[in-house]
């Protein structure tokens, strides 16, 4: 079983800019570890999800700034089997080619 449009996703795999979470597991903790990690290397990196971390800020994996400059919310269009990412959940404007391409 392969998630819709899944074989447009490999070219976002193959560039390193879509990672695996492990299966069955809370995916939060690989996710920032993931976009900490890029961010230390001064690359741009956002996780698009609607959970709002709370734990993990409750916890200090990552402070509310951090949640508000890294991670964007996003809903689906009706029934067209689109998402829209929340890009005005961002304090600023972020460069992201790839969010770019449709």
């Amino acid at each position: 079983m392969a998630a819709f449009n899944a074989a447009r996703l490999q070219e976002y795999i193959a560039a390193g800019v879509i990672t695996y979470t492990p299966p069955r597991r809370d995916d939060d903790k690989p996710a920032i570890y993931f976009a900490k990690s890029h961010i230390d290397q001064g690359k741009e990196c956002i996780i698009v999800t609607n959970d709002n971390f709370a734990d993990h800020i409750r916890g200090g994996d990552i402070s509310t700034e951090w949640f508000n400059n890294h991670v964007v919310s996003y809903q689906w269009i009706g029934n067209t089997n689109r998402l829209m990412l929340n890009l005005h959940d961002l304090p600023r404007t972020v460069d992201m080619p790839y969010l770019q391409n449709g």
